[in-house]
């Protein structure tokens, strides 16, 4: 049997006990609360390392396809400057296949011979209207400092050697390049 003078000392000692462990349990709860918090902040930041790993591959990813732009570029680049020498050298063939056309056509008309002078006009005509693709008399005139009758006698004698053809438009007349001479 318990005595009664050792009772509530014991009594006391329980009532502490239980409100230590009562205490204990709260402090237990907290605990596992504050686990599950950090249980989802760690599957938070694995997560995010799996989404830094994707866009680490991404960022590879793109720098490959960076690379890869930037040589076609390059490649580009290089064909547009061959292109351009390839242009160039063409335009240089046409010029010097319609002043040999030139000579050939122009060296005898109606059993005259053109002089010098016939010839390097005729040149300098064509190339004005390879520059300006038409010109008038008048144009042709203040381009050369000739007189516009004079103009249109060279228009008129390249006219007939097939090197120019007149366009109408209203009241004017221009004079073009003829469409298989400015093609060859």
């Amino acid at each position: 049997m318990v005595d009664k003078e050792s009772l509530p000392s014991f009594y006391l000692e329980y009532k502490t006990l239980v409100k230590v462990l009562k205490d204990l349990k709260l402090t237990l709860d907290d605990l596992e609360k504050r686990v599950n918090i950090i249980e989802e902040r760690l599957k938070t930041l694995e997560i995010i390392g799996k989404k830094l790993n994707e866009l680490q591959i991404l960022n590879e990813k793109i720098e490959s396809v960076y690379s890869q732009i930037t040589n076609l570029n390059k490649k580009f680049e290089e064909e547009v400057e061959d292109s351009e020498t390839v242009v160039n050298r063409i335009v240089a063939e046409i010029r010097n296949l319609i002043s040999e056309k030139v000579c050939e056509v122009g060296s005898k008309l109606d059993g005259k011979e053109l002089t010098v002078v016939e010839r390097k006009r005729i040149n300098e005509i064509l190339n004005l209207l390879k520059e300006h693709e038409k010109l008038t008399s008048s144009q042709l005139s203040e381009m050369l400092g000739l007189s516009r009758t004079r103009c249109n006698e060279y228009f008129k004698l390249m006219e007939r050697l097939g090197m120019v053809e007149p366009i109408l438009m209203g009241k004017e007349k221009f004079y073009a390049l003829k469409t298989n001479l400015a093609t060859t």
